[in-house]
């Protein structure tokens, strides 16, 4: 939760106010991209827990289970999301990848990221509900994110 809480307390930034809401959809997909940029850049996991191959694509189990049956997920910003915020900040190689993924990704609407993650292999080639494998994910990226020189 700690990468969602970042996600939501950045998209209380003046320069997302007319960017779509974050919605659980979204928040998914810019996860996934946000672990994949981490798996190759970085050679290992932004989080542990596994994605899954979900009907409208790559899906975090605790994030759904927690905002289940809802659309929007910018709750009132609490002390741990503020917290995880601060963790994020303090670690400059994570904090790179997600504000990067998290800028690149975030002006996009969620259908749109939805339909970009279904024309990608690792999803493609994962039955529904199950594991997207973090090798399929880092072998399928490495060529998109490169790290610069």
């Amino acid at each position: 939760m700690r990468v969602k809480n970042y996600a939501q307390l950045k998209d209380t930034d003046e320069q997302y106010i007319n960017v779509e809401p974050l919605t659980q959809i979204k928040a998914m997909k810019i996860l996934y991209y946000m672990q994949a940029a981490s798996l190759v850049l970085k050679e290992k996991p932004l989080f542990d827990e596994p994605m899954l191959a979900g009907k409208y694509g790559p899906v975090i189990k605790s994030v759904h289970d927690k905002y289940r049956s809802r659309r929007s997920i910018v709750d009132s910003i609490d002390e741990q999301a503020r917290a995880d915020y601060k963790m994020i900040q303090q670690d400059p190689e994570v904090r790179d990848i997600v504000n990067t993924i998290y800028d690149y990704y975030s002006p996009r609407l969620a259908t749109d990221l939805m339909r970009q993650t279904h024309q990608e292999k690792p999803w493609q080639q994962t039955p529904i509900n199950g594991i997207i494998t973090q090798a399929a994910v880092k072998n399928y990226f490495k060529d998109i994110f490169v790290r610069e020189s």
